[in-house]
C-alpha cells in the first residue's frame, strides 16, 4: 500500500466514476483500475461495488476511505509545514468566502495579498457557509471568511471584525423619513431574504421580529434582492461593507443604519484547529484589517 493508491480510492469515492477520478489523478483509467485492484487484493476487501458502471461505497469500504483521508490529508500537512519552515508565506493557499462578504471584503485586500506575497499561489472559492465548512473538513479548503462560529470541534478562528446591519428601502417609504431605524420599527415591514442556506437569511431572521416576510422571493445574492427593493417589493438587511454609491445613485434605494446593537455579524477566518500554517493566517488577518474602512468595528 502507497500514498497513490490512497488518493486513488479517494478520488474514485468523490467522483463515483473511474474515469473521472483517473482523469483527475492524471492516470489512465486501466492504471487507476488495476493499482485499486491489488490494493483491495493486499486488503482483503472489497473497497467498490462496480455495478453496470455505477460506482458504490462498500461498507467495509467506508472505514478504510476515511482511514484513506486521515492519511492524504496528514501527508498534505506534511508537504505544507516542510515548506512553511522555508517560506511561510510561498505555496498554495485555497481561501473560501460566503456570497454576503466575497464582492465586498475581497476587492479590498485581494489586490494587497497579491502583492504582498508574490510567492503564494492563491485559489478563491464562493459558496455557502454549509458548503465551505465541508471543504474545510474535508482538507480541500485551508480557510474560509465566515459570519458564523465553527459548528466542528475540528475547526476554530480567528475574529476579524464586527459589522453592523443597515436598512434597504425603496424610494417613498415610510421609514425613508427617519435618519435612523430600530429593530421595532422592521416589525411589520415585508423582509425579504435570501435563499435556504445562506446564513445572512439566519441572521436576519434572528435580530428582526418580523411579522411577515416574503415567502416567494428565493435569490441567492444581495444584488437580486437590492433590485426587488427598488421595485417596492420589500425591504432587507445588508452589511455595511456591501453599501455602495451604486444602491442610492442607480437604484434610488435608501439606507438608513439601524439602532440595535443586536443588529450585526461578527465575521471570522474558521479553518482546520490543525492547520499547519498559522503564520500564514496571521499574517492574511492582519493585512484584511489593515485594509478595512471605518464602516466595520475591528476586534
Amino acid at each position: 500500500m502507497n500514498l497513490r493508491e490512497l488518493e486513488y480510492i479517494s478520488a474514485v469515492a468523490r467522483l463515483r466514476h473511474f474515469g473521472k477520478a483517473a482523469k483527475a489523478c492524471h492516470v489512465s483509467q486501466p492504471t487507476l483500475s488495476s493499482q485499486i485492484l491489488k490494493l483491495e487484493a493486499e486488503l482483503g476487501v472489497t473497497i467498490f461495488e462496480r455495478i453496470r458502471g455505477a460506482v458504490r461505497v462498500t461498507e467495509q469500504g467506508k472505514a478504510i476511505l476515511e482511514a484513506a483521508e486521515r492519511a492524504t490529508h496528514a501527508a498534505a500537512d506534511i508537504h505544507a509545514l516542510a515548506k512553511g519552515f522555508k517560506d511561510p508565506f510561498s505555496g498554495e493557499l485555497t481561501l473560501g468566502v460566503i456570497p454576503t462578504i466575497g464582492p465586498f471584503l475581497l476587492p479590498v485586500f485581494a489586490g494587497r495579498l497579491l502583492r504582498q506575497y508574490p510567492k503564494l499561489k492563491l485559489t478563491y472559492i464562493e459558496d455557502t457557509t454549509d458548503r465551505l465548512n465541508e471543504l474545510l473538513l474535508s482538507g480541500e479548503m485551508d480557510a474560509a471568511i465566515l459570519a458564523t462560529l465553527p459548528l466542528d470541534k475540528a475547526l476554530a478562528q480567528m475574529p476579524l471584525y464586527d459589522e453592523k446591519f443597515h436598512v434597504a428601502l425603496p424610494k417613498g417609504h415610510k421609514l425613508c423619513g427617519q435618519e435612523q431605524v430600530s429593530l421595532k420599527d422592521l416589525e411589520t415591514v415585508r423582509l425579504l431574504l435570501l435563499t435556504e442556506g445562506h446564513c445572512l437569511r439566519a441572521q436576519a431572521l434572528s435580530v428582526c421580529s418580523v411579522s411577515a416576510h416574503n415567502q416567494a422571493i428565493r435569490a441567492t445574492s444581495l444584488d437580486t434582492l437590492l433590485g426587488l427593493v427598488a421595485a417596492g417589493h420589500g425591504v432587507t438587511l445588508i452589511p455595511a461593507l456591501s453599501i455602495r454609491t451604486r444602491c442610492v445613485s442607480e437604484l434610488g434605494i435608501s439606507i438608513r443604519p439601524i439602532t440595535d446593537k443586536l443588529a450585526a455579524r461578527r465575521v471570522n477566518l474558521t479553518h482546520r484547529a490543525t492547520y499547519v500554517r498559522p503564520q500564514l493566517l496571521k499574517g492574511l488577518s492582519e493585512l484584511i484589517l489593515a485594509q478595512l474602512s471605518d464602516k466595520v468595528e475591528q476586534i
